[in-house]
């Protein structure tokens, strides 16, 4: 059996996150690097569903730029209505001041970390301190280690926010008021229509 690593931890976690949004009708796009940069523009549908898993598929680790760079240059394209989800095995704070600055021109954000000391990486990080960095900027944020059951994952990126629907007059009516997200709180997949 080979050991579990974060990329494949993350690239579960991206597809699943991705399925549960384009399910609702949101749009997903795609921005990462490591072996190869990846920008797929946000769409839906099961076409882009396909290509999203096709893309994920051939996602490895790699030399490319640092998290805090990707976050730059992927929040000079958002709009200012998008909500980015980080997954990273990174410890390390230097990306949360790229963060910061999407989140103040109006992008929500979750955060997936991955424990790279429970896959059996480098554990010096301590991800204590940019929890509690991520907590006091209002960030929703989880720790994955190895071995967690992914049947718990669901989209952290959509339980914190409200829900509107646009009528026919173009006035917007809140379909659910936002959960309140608590650190440890299990999360569930929808189930399957």
């Amino acid at each position: 059996v080979e050991p579990e690593t974060t990329a494949e931890y993350a690239v579960t976690i991206g597809a699943s996150l991705a399925y549960a949004a384009l399910r609702e009708g949101r749009p997903v796009g795609l921005y990462c690097d490591g072996a190869f940069h990846v920008h797929l523009s946000p769409n839906v549908g099961l076409g882009h569903l396909w290509e999203l898993m096709r893309i994920l598929t051939r996602v490895e680790p790699g030399k490319g730029p640092s998290l805090g760079e990707l976050l730059e240059a992927w929040s000079r394209v958002a709009r200012r209505d998008s909500t980015v989800v980080v997954i990273t095995p990174s410890g390390e704070a230097d990306w949360l001041p790229p963060l910061l600055r999407a989140l103040t021109r109006g992008v929500a954000a979750s955060i997936t970390l991955l424990d790279r000391a429970s896959f059996g990486g480098d554990g010096r990080s301590d991800m204590s301190q940019l929890l509690s960095a991520l907590t006091e900027l209002g960030v929703p944020c989880r720790v994955v280690r190895a071995g967690m059951e992914f049947e718990h994952l669901v989209p952290l990126a959509y339980r914190g926010l409200p829900r509107f629907k646009v009528g026919a007059t173009g006035r917007a009516y809140l379909v659910r008021e936002p959960k309140e997200v608590r650190q440890g709180e299990p999360w569930l997949l929808p189930p399957l229509r």
